[in-house]
Formats: structure tokens, C-alpha cells, sequence
């Protein structure tokens, strides 16, 4: 996992290093953005990859969500990110019913008892930003500027499904903790929200997003069909956050034009 997470961080590097246009260095992009982010998460659905129908199974919960993000703009319009995810995803069922039932070996006996999933999320990703008024126009001491963006990355699991009172038996499921084997997914983010500038130093950033997993675990339950065959799983959960972030300036004072030089001058390969 360790491999994986610095194969995000070299390719964020690589990108951010690239040369940037003129225009791109009339404003604070001359350096790279730092901040946290954090809010609430839940789970929204899950769906067959054949997109027939939905399944809700838990009477979903909101959780936390918080990440550490890492940025650098390519543009005024345009921005690269690579964000340290933490997640929380949990629910309840008081009546639980499951097409796991009889299907998986954690439910070959029927459970009865009020049951619930508590997923936490470890992960990476890369990401874009595509800011729609540019980033140079700034009318005033505060400034809003609307984005959209999208993403690719991957979750680790620490998960357990159990019943709510101890008494009835405990963890019945999970993944990546007590013996459990770990289980690591790939995750697409889309999303949008709003940066809101009060100086070239300081910014917030408010933000909406939806997570597409391609595996049906983020309940803690798999699922079956009614020929008891486990199926393809497409899972959402939604991220609302907001976070404060700080601009480190990389370059050296000039004149004129050149008032922000470029980052390249303390590059090995830019000079």
C-alpha cells in the first residue's frame, strides 16, 4: 500500500513541476496549496453493474470525513490535487434482511437481532479541478470561484457488521482487522463545490462529493441474486466537507512581469 500511495505522490510531483504558461504566473499559482478538509459522509446506494435496480440494505447513518490535501495550479482555470482520505461509513438495520442470507458463511444462520456496519476508509487519490471564472479575476476583498472536479484513487478497509447489543453474538463480518483479510478497492470521485479567496495566501474551500466504488462492500454485506450468485456491486457515498488552505510561494521576488518567477529556478532540471 505504501508503493502505491508514493506512485500517487511522484505522479502529483511530475504534474506540478511541469512548465507553466506566462498567464499562469500573474496570479498565486507559483507555488503549491496545503489544507484540511473535513465534514460529514454517508453511504447513498449500491447497484448492479448492469444499473437494474438499487439496494439499500442498512438504514444509512452519516459519518466523518476529513482529508489532508496537496494542490498546484496549471492554470488560471485548472488545478491539480492529490488528497489523504479518512472516512467513516456506518448504518443500522433493525430488521435485517439480506440477500446474503443463506449465500455467504457469515449468514448461513438467519440473523434476527438488530444489526449494524461501521466502515472505515483509509485511501489516496489524484484529482482535477476545473475552476469556471478564472482565477485571476478578482473583483474584491472576497472572491467566489465555482469548480468541478474529478478524480481517481483507492480505499482500504478496516470493517466490521455486528450485531448492536454485545449479547447477541458480536462481529459477525469484516475486513482488515482480528484476523480478517484486508481488502484494498480502487474509487472515482465527481464532485463540485466552491473556493472562496480572502487573500493570496488564504482560502476555503467548500465541497460536494460522490465516491463510485466498483465492489459491493462498503455496507460490510455482499449481495446476491435470487439464484444466489454473488453480484457485481457498483457502491456511492457522498462527502460533504469544508476546509481552510494556505499558499506556499516557491518563487523569488522580481519586477514587473516576472514579479513571481518560476518554480523551475529551483528545479535541478530547470535551469
Amino acid at each position: 500500500m505504501s508503493k502505491l500511495i508514493s506512485k500517487y505522490f511522484i505522479a502529483f510531483l511530475v504534474i506540478s513541476f511541469m512548465p507553466l504558461k506566462s498567464y499562469a504566473q500573474d496570479f498565486f499559482s507559483d507555488g503549491i496549496n496545503i489544507g484540511v478538509k473535513a465534514g460529514a459522509s454517508q453511504l447513498l446506494l449500491e447497484v448492479p453493474n448492469n444499473f437494474s435496480h438499487k439496494i439499500i440494505e442498512f438504514d444509512n447513518k452519516f459519518g466523518f470525513a476529513i482529508d489532508a490535501e496537496l494542490s498546484k495550479y496549471l492554470s488560471n482555470h485548472w488545478e491539480v490535487a492529490i488528497e489523504f482520505n479518512y472516512t467513516i461509513l456506518n448504518g443500522e438495520s433493525q430488521n435485517a434482511s439480506f440477500s446474503a442470507e443463506g449465500n455467504h458463511t457469515a449468514h448461513i444462520e438467519p440473523i434476527t437481532a438488530p444489526v449494524e456496519y461501521n466502515n472505515k476508509l483509509t485511501g489516496a487519490n489524484i484529482f482535477f479541478r476545473l475552476y469556471l471564472a478564472s482565477l485571476d479575476k478578482q473583483d474584491g476583498n472576497v472572491n467566489i470561484y465555482p469548480f468541478i472536479n474529478a478524480g481517481v484513487g483507492f480505499l482500504k478497509y478496516k470493517s466490521k457488521f455486528q450485531y448492536i447489543d454485545p449479547d447477541d453474538g458480536g462481529v459477525i463480518f469484516g475486513k482488515g482487522y482480528d484476523g480478517f483479510t484486508i481488502l484494498s478497492t480502487a474509487v472515482f470521485k465527481i464532485g463540485g463545490g466552491i473556493k472562496t479567496s480572502f487573500s493570496s495566501k488564504f482560502y476555503m474551500i467548500a465541497s460536494m462529493d460522490a465516491k463510485l466504488v466498483p465492489y459491493g462492500f462498503l455496507d460490510v454485506v455482499h449481495n446476491y441474486d435470487e439464484s444466489g450468485e454473488k453480484l457485481d456491486i457498483i457502491g456511492t457515498f457522498v462527502e460533504f466537507k469544508v476546509g481552510i488552505f494556505y499558499s506556499l510561494s516557491l518563487s523569488k521576488p522580481g519586477k514587473g512581469r516576472n514579479k513571481r518567477s518560476s518554480i523551475q529556478e529551483y528545479l535541478p532540471f530547470g535551469k
